[in-house]
């Protein structure tokens, strides 16, 4: 009808059903996730460096923490997730880190000194990433509280039409 204005949504909506079956990408969500994780993807790679796999492990936190996360209703609970998990991380760095060369050391006393240096190792920088991922963790625990906010503020108003 000629003198009926369509709504700024209908557009939009008209380039959603073009597609098909596939929603529109909410770009800076994904671009979120895609940081959160690079940094998670990054968090596992060091984690396993004296193991072995890193890259691959590096590979499957990115891919897999970022399918994960894009997933969350909106940006503020993507990087309040995404703070949770490297905060986690953070603190199975230190252990996965010094725990293979704690136990391959070798005889006599260079292994020895070998074993007790990583073992002063483990429990120092332990206690540090400990309180680095506290912090981390207060911050995501914010961030996931104001993004439940605005979740629930927008479920909870109509939309005009």
């Amino acid at each position: 009808m000629a003198g009926e204005q369509s709504a700024p949504d209908d557009h939009f909506d008209e380039q959603v059903e073009k597609r098909g079956r596939f929603r529109a990408i909410a770009w800076i969500r994904l671009f979120a996730s895609v940081l959160m994780g690079l940094v998670i993807g990054g968090l596992l790679a060091w984690m396993s460096l004296n193991i072995g796999g890193s890259e691959v492990l590096f590979i499957v936190g990115l891919v897999g923490s970022t399918w994960y996360l894009y997933r969350k209703p909106s940006t503020w609970l993507t990087i309040g997730t995404g703070l949770y998990i490297s905060a986690g991380l953070l603190v199975l760095t230190p252990i996965l880190f010094y725990i293979p060369v704690m136990f391959g050391a070798g005889e006599g006393l260079e292994g020895a000194g070998e074993f007790f240096g990583s073992l002063i190792g483990l429990v120092v920088w332990a206690f540090v990433f400990f309180l680095i991922a506290l912090v981390i963790f207060a911050l995501g625990y914010f961030v996931n509280k104001k993004g439940r906010q605005k979740v629930s503020t927008q479920e909870e108003s109509p939309q005009s039409s």
